[in-house]
């Protein structure tokens, strides 16, 4: 039986380094300055030696307090203001410990010295020891990136904090492409000032010429309280931009350990209006324990009506469609989700076929008895379907002719046709097969006597294929 035994604790030399840095630089400092002190006037050797020894208690004091208040333990690369703050207190307190000291016993112990020379050595100590930590991170943040051929070249809009720790992350991130170019914000205040030593343009408006003014390849919204009206009207001013649109999360999404992740806009966005949110606790209770089964389940409509069926928890859900590929991604898409979620009693069934295959059709419902068929096999593409009509009309009209013949033969509970409302007034193939595909609903809607059928007319379907 193997020992579980703990990784060792690698050594972090840069811990010993800041303080021996820390003690070195103070004592020198100090021991200096009471050195430049020596020349003007005569000196015991005995002052000299308590200046040494001054100086070097000094300095690990500064080392102690330092410790105390823990800024031995800061993450460098997380270093600001916060962390500056603190060790600037240690720093301060360290300071007037010893301007307590110097006025007590510059006539005693050590060289008399110039209070106002010690006011100036504290301030060079309050100021260089939190310098020394921020170098690096100043020096990465502040330097000129050079452009590389494969940045890309970047608008902000808005600039206030949260274009702050977009910018900043660009920076420091090496495997960050992004290199902005200019930020854009409403305040007057700001216009014509750089923020980062990028420069701010205005207003948001004038986002299309400024696109074109430094050809802009993304943009980035960093406007975490706007409202969406407002968010709404800044991506119709990006309406026909050839550029690729992301965004900082809204205030009102910020909740979680990713708050200040980069996010693509939400097709949903796009629309600039409320989605439509449906009562679903009929459906699911419908479909609960049922068999169901979904034809084109692989396509972008078919695969979200066998999520939304899948969360009504049904017995059996048959997913059928001929193009592999996207059928294989929506049950394993499934299957995930069952093995974390635990979930066993789905029978979850992958077939492979056409519907204009009859005998295929049959053999399908026949075997799994479903209670509910949703038909959304079809081939939607306009132009496509000019080219081959064809096949639009084998799979359209005779594909969906075979499955209501069958839901009808096999005592299905209910059939719902997927369409479209190019079927309305066919103006082009594939609006004509689907109107047909409706009649052949229509038609076996009266004849049937075991099913009901039902179609639905979709519009332009936002994710879609």
């Amino acid at each position: 039986m193997s020992k579980n035994i703990a990784p060792k604790k690698q050594f972090n030399y840069v811990k010993p380094l800041y303080i021996v840095g820390d003690f070195l630089f103070t004592g020198l400092l100090v021991g200096l300055t009471f050195l430049s002190q020596v020349y003007k006037v005569e000196v015991p050797i005995e002052k000299i030696w308590a200046d040494v020894i001054f100086s070097a208690c000094f300095a690990l004091l500064m080392i102690i307090v330092l410790g105390i208040f823990k800024n031995y333990r800061i993450l460098l690369r997380e270093f600001g203001l916060v962390e500056s703050m603190w060790m600037s207190l240690a720093v301060g307190i360290v300071d007037a410990i010893g301007f307590v000291a110097i006025f007590f016993l510059r006539d005693t112990v050590t060289t008399k010295m110039n209070l106002f020379l010690w006011a100036l050595v504290c301030a060079v100590l309050l100021f260089a020891i939190p310098a020394m930590r921020a170098f690096g991170r100043l020096f990465k943040l502040f330097k000129a990136r050079k452009k590389l051929a494969d940045s890309i070249a970047t608008l902000v809009i808005g600039g206030g904090d949260t274009a702050k720790i977009y910018i900043d992350e660009t920076r420091q991130n090496s495997d960050n492409k992004n290199f902005v170019l200019c930020i854009l914000d409403d305040d007057p205040y700001k216009l014509g000032k750089t923020f980062g030593k990028i420069p701010v343009y205005g207003p948001i408006s004038n986002v299309a010429e400024y696109i074109q003014k430094y050809d802009i390849q993304e943009v980035v919204i960093c406007m975490s309280r706007v409202d969406r009206d407002r968010y709404h009207e800044i991506l119709k001013y990006l309406d026909n931009q050839p550029v690729r649109i992301k965004r900082m999360p809204l205030l009102d999404e910020m909740s979680g350990p990713n708050d200040k992740k980069v996010t693509e806009v939400n097709i949903a966005e796009l629309l600039c209006r409320e989605q439509v949110s449906l009562e679903n606790g009929e459906i699911k209770g419908m479909l609960y324990g049922k068999s169901v089964l979904i034809t084109g389940a692989g396509g972008s409509i078919g695969s979200e009506l066998v999520r939304q069926v899948f969360k009504s928890h049904p017995k059996t859900l048959v997913l059928f469609d001929i193009y592999e590929n996207g059928v294989y991604d929506i049950q394993q898409e499934l299957v995930r989700k069952m093995r974390d979620k635990g979930i066993k009693d789905i029978n979850l069934v992958t077939l492979i076929g056409s519907t204009y295959n009859e005998f295929r059709v049959e053999s399908v419902i026949k075997k799994y008895r479903p209670d509910y068929v949703y038909h959304a096999a079809a081939y939607k593409h306009v132009p496509l379907m000019e080219d081959s009509p064809a096949e639009a009309i084998r799979t359209n009209v005779i594909g969906t002719y075979n499955v209501a013949k069958y839901c009808d033969k096999y005592n299905v509970k209910k059939m719902v046709l997927v369409s479209t409302d190019k079927a309305v007034r066919p103006t082009n193939v594939m609006g004509a097969t689907k109107r047909f595909a409706e009649t052949i609903i229509q038609y076996f809607s009266e004849k049937s006597k075991n099913t009901l059928y039902a179609a639905v007319r979709f519009g332009n379907v936002l994710g879609s294929n």
